[in-house]
C-alpha cells in the first residue's frame, strides 16, 4: 500500500476515532443542520494524480495553518451552508480581502455524502464524503480538479471548523 494510501486511511480512521466512548448508542443519523453555518478551511491535503495532463505525474500539496497562504497563494477559505440548501464560499487573498465568491446549493445523500453543486461561477458538481469529528470540524475527502485539467482525478483530504452559526 502507498503511503499516501496509509496516510488517507489514517486520517479517516483518526476522525472517526474521536468518539464519545459509549459504544452502546447507535451512531447518530447525518441531519444538515450540522452544516448550518459558516467553516474554514484548517488543513487541505491534495494529490494530483496528472500535474499538466502528464499521466504518472503524481504531486500532493499539504496546507495549514502555518503555511496556507504561502503554499495555496490565497488566505483559508470561508464556506457558509443556509439552512435552505443555498451554500457559498468565499475566498481571500493573503490580506485578507475577498478575491472570488462560489455559490450553490448542498445536498446530503446517505451517511457520509456531501454533495455541492457549484452554479456561480462555473456549475461543477462535487462529492465529498464526510466525517464529523466534533461539533466544528468536520473532514472532508473526494475527488475534485484542482488543477483544473478538465479531469476530476485529484484527491482532495480537507479539515474545516465551524467560525459561526
Amino acid at each position: 500500500m502507498s503511503s499516501f494510501a496509509l496516510l488517507a486511511a489514517a486520517f479517516l480512521l483518526g476522525l472517526s476515532a474521536c468518539g464519545n466512548g459509549k459504544k452502546d448508542q447507535a451512531p447518530a443519523k447525518p441531519s444538515g443542520r450540522y452544516f448550518h453555518g459558516t467553516w474554514t478551511s484548517q488543513q487541505l491535503t491534495v494529490r494530483l494524480e496528472s500535474v499538466g495532463g502528464q499521466p504518472d505525474s503524481a504531486r500532493s500539496i499539504e496546507a495549514g495553518p502555518r503555511n496556507w497562504t504561502k503554499v495555496l497563494g490565497i488566505g483559508p477559505i470561508h464556506t457558509t451552508f443556509h439552512a435552505d440548501n443555498r451554500y457559498e464560499a468565499v475566498y481571500f487573498d493573503s490580506l485578507g480581502r475577498e478575491q472570488n465568491r462560489s455559490s450553490g446549493y448542498w445536498e446530503l445523500r446517505g451517511a457520509d455524502s456531501l454533495i455541492l453543486h457549484r452554479l456561480l461561477p462555473d456549475p461543477e458538481t462535487v462529492r465529498h464524503a464526510w466525517v464529523r469529528k466534533n461539533d466544528s470540524v468536520v473532514g472532508f475527502s473526494g475527488l475534485v480538479d484542482f488543477d483544473r485539467d478538465g479531469a476530476m482525478d485529484d484527491v482532495l483530504f480537507s479539515l474545516n471548523k465551524r467560525i459561526a452559526r
